[in-house]
């Protein structure tokens, strides 16, 4: 019989994400696209997966309970996620009095995330992760101009294409001119329909 270890690995996922200061580590799809649907949240300022750890008894042992989502938010309101399907989030599990515990003690809330609600948004957070994808390839590179060049273009015309973006910095490396339509979209400065349509050079950024 093949280890836990080895079956689960058919639905893990492991990336680095602009949002999470070290390596998110996702066991099931639906964790995956949860972290890609924070990513395209503005009012979250970074998230852990698999983190922090917490202590909880269960038969008298003591045990260690790490969270799917750890998020942090810009207005303090931090929060512990777990993903799972709808029909067990009812279900009383062990660790729950130390993790609502533990919120209290750090100003942080709990919340199951029911797996059926993130495949809703499936297509927006796949979207996300193409666009996260830009953002790490130049994530060394410094783009602090480029970047406020083209916000006051998206300002002065009011919407523009990905594509607009991409020729405005044709003298820039490729990579750097994915980034940058993808950055303003990340920092909330500009926003596009991203739940019904592909991200793609005809996509339309507007200014927020």
């Amino acid at each position: 019989m093949k280890s836990r270890s080895k079956q689960i690995r058919f639905d893990w996922y492991e990336c680095d994400m602009p949002k999470s200061p070290t390596l998110c580590e996702c066991h099931s799809w639906e964790e995956f696209l949860f972290a890609c649907l924070l990513e395209s949240d503005p009012s979250i300022v970074s998230y852990e997966t698999q983190a922090p750890p917490i202590r909880y008894l269960k038969d008298s042992r003591s045990l260690t309970y790490r969270p799917d989502i750890y998020a942090k938010k810009t207005n303090g309101q931090n929060f512990i996620a777990e993903v799972k399907p709808e029909a067990v989030c009812s279900q009383d599990f062990p660790w729950i009095s130390a993790v609502n515990q533990w919120a209290e003690t750090h100003g942080a809330s709990f919340r199951f995330i029911t797996n059926e609600s993130v495949d809703d948004n499936a297509f927006l957070a796949l979207n996300w992760f193409r666009i996260t994808r830009y953002i790490q390839a130049a994530r060394d590179e410094p783009l602090e101009g480029l970047l406020e060049t083209a916000e006051e273009a998206l300002r002065q015309a009011k919407s523009l294409t990905v594509g607009a973006f991409t020729a405005m910095f044709s003298a820039s490396p490729e990579h750097v001119q994915h980034a940058v339509p993808c950055h303003l979209l990340h920092f909330g400065i500009a926003s596009a329909p991203l739940a019904d349509e592909p991200y793609r050079h005809s996509l339309v950024l507007s200014a927020v």
